[in-house]
């Protein structure tokens, strides 16, 4: 899943989030580099492709004086996010190689990305 097209997967993930409205609880926790990006409510995409990964999206990360989109792509070959700028299209950075599966979250040294139904 996260091999192929990783700036593309996510520009047509917050594309389709900007179009779309929430059809499920669902919550999320993204931590990288030790900082809390999101721990609230999101949206969940399952893989589409059969993996047991998963791409999450959310409206807003709080920056001093400033909100933006977030997105992040994750399974056990690794992840993807839009590194807190809000411009996936031009900017996206790797979580940090290959991840494990721990309950609902993916882990490496890196970072933490969960989602919770």
């Amino acid at each position: 899943m996260v091999r192929s097209r990783p700036m593309t997967r996510i520009l047509i993930g917050l594309l389709t989030l900007l179009a779309s409205t929430p059809t499920s609880a669902t919550t999320c926790l993204m931590v990288v580099d030790g900082r809390t990006y999101i721990d609230g409510p999101c949206h969940f995409y399952p893989d589409k492709e059969g993996g047991d990964g998963f791409m999450v999206e959310g409206l807003t990360v709080m920056r001093p004086g400033r909100s933006v989109p977030w997105q992040a792509e994750v399974s056990e070959d690794g992840g993807y996010w839009n590194n807190d700028d809000g411009v996936p299209a031009l900017h996206h950075d790797t979580l940090g190689g290959s991840m494990r599966r721990e309950g609902a979250c993916f882990v490496n040294a890196r970072a933490r990305v969960c989602a919770w139904k």
